[in-house]
Protein backbone atom coordinates (compact mmCIF):
# COMPACT_ATOMS: atom_id res chain seq x y z
CA UNK A 1 0.00 0.00 0.00
CA UNK A 2 2.77 2.29 0.38
CA UNK A 3 3.90 1.94 -3.05
CA UNK A 4 0.69 3.33 -4.06
CA UNK A 5 0.47 6.28 -1.70
CA UNK A 6 4.54 7.22 -2.55
CA UNK A 7 3.21 7.09 -6.29
CA UNK A 8 -0.02 9.55 -5.52
CA UNK A 9 2.00 11.62 -3.84
CA UNK A 10 4.59 12.27 -6.33
CA UNK A 11 1.97 12.49 -9.42
CA UNK A 12 0.14 15.09 -6.98
CA UNK A 13 3.73 16.93 -6.59
CA UNK A 14 4.25 16.80 -10.40
CA UNK A 15 0.89 18.44 -11.26
CA UNK A 16 1.43 20.97 -8.58
CA UNK A 17 5.06 21.98 -9.85
CA UNK A 18 3.42 22.25 -13.42
CA UNK A 19 0.68 24.50 -12.31
CA UNK A 20 3.47 26.44 -10.91
CA UNK A 21 5.40 26.23 -13.97
CA UNK A 22 2.13 27.80 -15.70
CA UNK A 23 1.66 30.48 -13.43
CA UNK A 24 4.92 31.96 -14.71
CA UNK A 25 4.80 34.50 -17.01
CA UNK A 26 7.95 34.95 -19.33
CA UNK A 27 8.41 38.33 -19.95
CA UNK A 28 11.04 39.48 -22.79
CA UNK A 29 13.63 41.40 -21.50
CA UNK A 30 14.16 44.56 -23.18
CA UNK A 31 17.47 44.21 -25.28
CA UNK A 32 19.73 47.24 -26.72
CA UNK A 33 21.39 47.65 -30.22
CA UNK A 34 25.07 48.22 -29.99
CA UNK A 35 27.75 49.07 -32.60
CA UNK A 36 30.62 46.88 -31.51
CA UNK A 37 34.12 48.01 -32.75
CA UNK A 38 37.44 47.87 -31.86
CA UNK A 39 40.43 50.80 -31.05
CA UNK A 40 44.30 49.51 -30.98
CA UNK A 41 43.43 45.97 -29.98
CA UNK A 42 40.31 46.79 -27.19
CA UNK A 43 36.66 46.46 -27.72
CA UNK A 44 34.58 49.24 -27.63
CA UNK A 45 30.77 50.15 -28.19
CA UNK A 46 28.21 52.43 -29.31
CA UNK A 47 24.31 52.37 -28.44
CA UNK A 48 23.31 52.06 -31.93
CA UNK A 49 20.18 54.35 -31.15
CA UNK A 50 23.53 57.19 -31.55
CA UNK A 51 24.53 55.31 -34.89
CA UNK A 52 22.83 56.53 -38.63
CA UNK A 53 25.20 54.24 -40.46
CA UNK A 54 28.83 52.58 -41.23
CA UNK A 55 30.99 53.21 -43.86
CA UNK A 56 34.50 52.86 -45.05
CA UNK A 57 37.07 55.10 -44.57
CA UNK A 58 37.51 57.04 -48.23
CA UNK A 59 39.40 60.20 -48.43
CA UNK A 60 39.91 62.79 -45.41
CA UNK A 61 40.11 66.30 -46.15
CA UNK A 62 42.24 67.98 -43.22
CA UNK A 63 40.94 70.94 -41.67
CA UNK A 64 44.18 73.32 -41.22
CA UNK A 65 43.91 73.91 -37.42
CA UNK A 66 42.01 72.18 -36.14
CA UNK A 67 42.43 69.78 -33.05
CA UNK A 68 43.85 66.83 -32.94
CA UNK A 69 41.28 64.88 -33.07
CA UNK A 70 39.48 66.09 -35.90
CA UNK A 71 40.79 63.87 -38.46
CA UNK A 72 39.58 66.07 -41.34
CA UNK A 73 36.12 66.02 -43.34
CA UNK A 74 34.87 63.77 -45.85
CA UNK A 75 31.59 63.57 -48.13
CA UNK A 76 29.62 60.26 -47.14
CA UNK A 77 26.83 59.90 -49.40
CA UNK A 78 26.81 63.15 -50.51
CA UNK A 79 26.80 64.43 -46.65
CA UNK A 80 30.02 66.52 -45.27
CA UNK A 81 30.69 65.05 -42.30
CA UNK A 82 33.75 65.53 -39.84
CA UNK A 83 35.85 62.91 -38.42
CA UNK A 84 36.82 62.09 -35.45
CA UNK A 85 39.98 59.81 -34.17
CA UNK A 86 38.26 58.35 -30.82
CA UNK A 87 42.20 57.29 -29.86
CA UNK A 88 42.89 60.71 -29.89
CA UNK A 89 39.86 61.05 -27.50
CA UNK A 90 40.19 58.23 -25.07
CA UNK A 91 43.71 58.56 -25.12
CA UNK A 92 44.64 55.31 -27.47
CA UNK A 93 48.13 55.26 -29.52
CA UNK A 94 47.24 56.47 -33.13
CA UNK A 95 47.59 54.49 -35.98
CA UNK A 96 46.62 55.47 -39.46
CA UNK A 97 43.37 54.38 -40.95
CA UNK A 98 44.04 50.71 -43.26
CA UNK A 99 41.65 48.82 -45.40
CA UNK A 100 39.06 47.24 -42.16
CA UNK A 101 39.22 51.13 -40.92
CA UNK A 102 35.49 52.17 -40.40
CA UNK A 103 33.77 55.47 -39.67
CA UNK A 104 30.51 55.04 -37.77
CA UNK A 105 28.48 58.04 -38.52
CA UNK A 106 26.99 58.86 -35.20
CA UNK A 107 23.80 61.66 -34.60
CA UNK A 108 22.85 63.15 -31.79
CA UNK A 109 19.37 65.51 -32.52
CA UNK A 110 20.33 66.96 -35.72
CA UNK A 111 24.31 66.98 -35.84
CA UNK A 112 26.21 63.93 -37.05
CA UNK A 113 29.91 63.41 -37.37
CA UNK A 114 31.89 60.05 -37.96
CA UNK A 115 34.03 58.31 -35.33
CA UNK A 116 36.94 56.34 -36.87
CA UNK A 117 37.38 53.02 -35.89
CA UNK A 118 40.26 50.53 -36.42
CA UNK A 119 37.06 47.83 -37.04
CA UNK A 120 33.65 46.85 -36.45
CA UNK A 121 32.80 43.20 -35.09
CA UNK A 122 29.14 43.27 -35.14
CA UNK A 123 25.59 44.86 -34.49
CA UNK A 124 24.78 42.99 -31.63
CA UNK A 125 21.43 42.86 -29.65
CA UNK A 126 22.37 43.11 -25.78
CA UNK A 127 19.74 42.81 -23.24
CA UNK A 128 19.51 45.99 -21.23
CA UNK A 129 20.31 44.29 -17.67
CA UNK A 130 23.92 43.19 -19.42
CA UNK A 131 25.08 46.85 -19.46
CA UNK A 132 26.47 47.51 -16.19
CA UNK A 133 26.54 51.24 -15.23
CA UNK A 134 30.08 52.52 -14.33
CA UNK A 135 28.88 55.04 -12.40
CA UNK A 136 30.69 58.43 -11.40
CA UNK A 137 33.12 58.55 -9.94
CA UNK A 138 36.86 60.16 -10.22
CA UNK A 139 38.49 57.28 -11.32
CA UNK A 140 36.22 56.26 -14.47
CA UNK A 141 36.63 58.23 -17.61
CA UNK A 142 33.25 60.79 -18.25
CA UNK A 143 32.65 59.33 -21.70
CA UNK A 144 31.98 56.06 -20.41
CA UNK A 145 28.56 54.97 -20.52
CA UNK A 146 28.79 51.18 -18.88
CA UNK A 147 30.17 48.36 -19.73
CA UNK A 148 29.36 44.93 -21.01
CA UNK A 149 30.74 41.78 -22.84
CA UNK A 150 30.48 40.28 -26.19
CA UNK A 151 32.01 36.88 -27.08
CA UNK A 152 33.76 36.48 -24.19
CA UNK A 153 35.58 39.88 -23.89
CA UNK A 154 34.99 42.80 -21.91
CA UNK A 155 33.50 45.82 -24.09
CA UNK A 156 33.63 49.27 -22.88
CA UNK A 157 30.52 51.35 -24.18
CA UNK A 158 31.08 54.96 -24.60
CA UNK A 159 28.74 58.21 -24.84
CA UNK A 160 28.34 59.49 -27.80
CA UNK A 161 26.35 62.86 -26.39
CA UNK A 162 29.14 63.35 -23.76
CA UNK A 163 31.48 63.17 -26.85
CA UNK A 164 29.31 65.35 -28.41
CA UNK A 165 28.70 67.48 -25.46
CA UNK A 166 32.89 67.51 -24.47
CA UNK A 167 34.48 67.92 -28.19
CA UNK A 168 32.00 69.46 -30.36
CA UNK A 169 30.50 71.84 -27.69
CA UNK A 170 27.13 70.58 -28.67
CA UNK A 171 25.11 70.57 -25.64
CA UNK A 172 21.81 68.49 -26.84
CA UNK A 173 21.32 64.85 -25.84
Amino acid sequence: MDIHADKKQEILRLIEERKRAEDIIEVDEKRIQLVIFSLAGELYGFFGKYVKGIVSVETIAPVPGAPDYILGLTNVRGDIEAALDLKVIIDLPQSFPDRKSRLIITRVKNVSCGMLADRVEEVASIPESQIIATGTSKTVNPLVAGKTSYDGNDVVVLDIPKIFKHYLNFPGQ
